[in-house]
């Protein structure tokens, strides 16, 4: 199982040190404007479109890897090798956004969230960790739970994991924005949020419940975050 919580590693911007708390300096994040073209339903990306995202994704990633090899740290975040070779998981379109998941040798993990800008450039937020991907059960999810995110002046959530070869759909229920359909692909799923704003001070991050649709039509809802994280079983 996924024994260990995921650590992730910020490339631009600021980050959750862990998730579960989330340290904000007052007055740091103003509003959520950056997000407005958001939407709960991914849009498909076209193949094109989906291959330039990906490998700016892989460009911030060799980025990091780079980082950590030269302070010292070990594993496949620091990996050149393994970024290079990484799996494209999955790609999706939120409004302005592409939302980019990669995987690779030793259970590296790499998300990149992208934003088409008015002069056509794109900003990257991009995040790696390690995910030890065992074998699911078909009518399972697993996952370490939704991390918080600063992107410039905004705040956002994410979650990816795995799913068994008979769930057909994943909903993530987020108290900032209600139902999140997920995109799954592959035995994989993602999805990304905004999040309120926030003043300041310090304080915990509620992980939302997650409902599972199977392919027979069977659905089952509200599955608190604990249980899907085999760590805590």
């Amino acid at each position: 199982g996924w024994a260990r919580p995921r650590r992730r590693w910020v490339l631009a911007g600021a980050a959750l040190v862990g998730a579960g708390a989330l340290v904000v300096a007052p007055g740091m994040v103003r509003d959520q404007s950056a997000f407005a073209s958001w939407s709960a339903t991914a849009k498909a990306v076209a193949p094109g479109p989906a291959t330039v995202a990906a490998e700016d994704c892989r460009t911030t990633h060799a980025r990091i890897a780079t980082i950590r090899k030269r302070a010292g740290l070990a594993g496949p975040r620091a990996d050149r090798t393994v970024v290079d070779t990484a799996d494209v998981l999955l790609v999706e379109r939120r409004g302005a956004w592409t939302f980019v998941v990669l995987g690779g040798a030793g259970g590296f993990e790499g998300t990149c969230l992208l934003r088409d800008t008015p002069s056509g450039r794109v900003s990257h937020n991009g995040f790696s960790g390690t995910l030890d991907a065992d074998t699911v059960a078909s009518n399972a999810a697993v996952t370490n739970g939704a991390n918080a995110m600063i992107y410039e002046d905004s705040i956002y959530r994410e979650i990816t994991g795995r799913v068994g070869s008979d769930v057909a759909s994943v909903v993530i229920n987020t108290r900032e924005q209600g139902p999140v359909n997920a995109s799954v692909h592959g035995g994989y799923f993602a999805a990304w949020w905004p999040g309120p704003p926030i003043a300041g001070a310090v304080g915990t991050d509620p992980q939302p419940t997650i409902s599972l649709t199977l392919k027979d039509g069977t659905t089952t809802a509200d599955i608190p975050m604990a249980h899907l994280d085999p760590a805590r079983n």
